[in-house]
């Protein structure tokens, strides 16, 4: 058996019983991505307060080669 499939066999011991799947109300494996909206737009909106901040990591970059090799 290759480590490919060891693993494979492992991750499958880890699986939810199907039956648990089957009576749950809805799917286990999703996010309601509203509950991240309000936080998203509070930080949209303290960034603005604090001037932006948009670009901020793009103004502390320093000139010259992104590393020793250049």
């Amino acid at each position: 058996m290759s480590a490919g499939e060891r693993w494979s066999h492992m991750l499958a011991g880890w699986a939810i019983p199907q039956e648990i799947l089957d009576g749950a109300p809805e799917s286990p494996w999703g996010f309601p991505t509203g509950v991240f909206v309000q936080s998203a737009r509070e930080a949209l909106e303290h960034g603005r307060e604090k001037g932006g901040g948009e670009n901020r990591g793009r103004d502390q970059r320093t000139p010259g080669p992104v590393s020793d090799n250049e």
